[in-house]
């Protein structure tokens, strides 16, 4: 359709609003990411993965959920046939991922590689978590026959489409939480008149609309970015996951609690949204990660 990134958060945000089970977010960023390499080889992917329809997903992590720039995995072999051997920990939806994006030791010092889902050096397991609409796995590579994309430069590029991705699902699914804690307190008696009346209650809702709109709007400054390559990504992209993330946890905690004894319950879809705010806050990097680094790229 000729669309853009900001179309693709658009969508990320509603899934995030129905708490979409499914690989949309890390095939929507990793496509970005094939699109912004613009070589032949990862236009050539793009099509193919495109006419087939399966997922794509960043394989980075190894010893934590954030990844770092020593890594064991490593390449192999003639740079024309270069072979992927390592593990990758926390990769989403690895499990039936049909391409990888993996990350990677070279004679450069670090490369982003696409990975074949089908090739026979590839192990999968999947990982129990605590949120189960977003699965995870541990993937192996042993001699995986890979493609390069590019160097460092490539491999900042996708952590940052993916933690900018994560950020738009975030801001849009904390305005949700939000959104369906008001209706309640609009539909629930006590004392005979709705509790959104409370003045407390009240009080609580207009200090979370105050920090969603600001995840919000770090969101789509941070989608912006990537849309136009603006050179201050590397400082929006962990901001703004930074940001949604706790954002998204602060309100998916206050909707169970001004639920009351219904929030507490399996059966009220609170619960999915606090296991999908935890499992974002450490995606890529936790909020402690993420502060160091954004300080670091400040300067402070």
């Amino acid at each position: 359709l000729g669309l853009t990134f900001a179309e693709a958060a658009i969508v990320l945000g509603e899934a995030g609003r129905a708490m979409l089970p499914s690989p949309l977010l890390p095939t929507l960023a990793m496509t970005q990411v094939l699109a912004h390499t613009g070589t032949d080889a990862a236009l050539d992917i793009l099509q193919k993965t495109c006419a087939s329809g399966g997922p794509i997903t960043l394989a980075a992590a190894e010893t934590a959920f954030a990844s770092t720039t020593s890594l064991s995995t490593h390449v192999e072999g003639p740079a024309d046939t270069p072979l992927v051997t390592g593990r990758k920990q926390f990769v989403l939806h690895g499990d039936s991922a049909a391409v990888f994006l993996v990350t990677a030791a070279d004679q450069t010092g670090l490369g982003l590689y696409v990975v074949d889902g089908n090739d026979p050096g590839i192990t999968r397991t999947p990982r129990m978590t605590l949120d189960q609409t977003r699965r995870l796995a541990t993937v192996s590579f042993d001699n995986a026959r890979a493609i390069r994309l590019g160097g460092a430069d490539a491999v900042a590029y996708a952590e940052n489409v993916m933690l900018v991705a994560l950020a738009a699902e975030a801001a849009e699914a904390a305005d949700e939480c939000l959104s369906r804690t008001v209706a309640y307190l609009n539909l629930r008696t006590q004392f005979g008149r709705p509790l959104a009346t409370f003045q407390a209650l009240r009080h609580r809702c207009a200090a979370l609309a105050v920090k969603v709109q600001g995840a919000l709007a770090v969101a789509r400054a941070a989608v912006d970015a990537v849309v136009t390559s603006a050179p201050n990504l590397p400082v929006l992209a962990p901001m703004a996951r930074l940001v949604c993330g706790d954002v998204f946890m602060l309100v998916a905690g206050e909707m169970i609690q001004l639920h009351g004894g219904i929030g507490f319950t399996y059966e009220h879809p609170a619960h999915l949204y606090l296991k999908r705010a935890k499992s974002t806050q450490l995606l890529f990097g936790t909020s402690e990660e993420l502060r160091d680094r954004v300080g670091r790229l400040a300067g402070i």
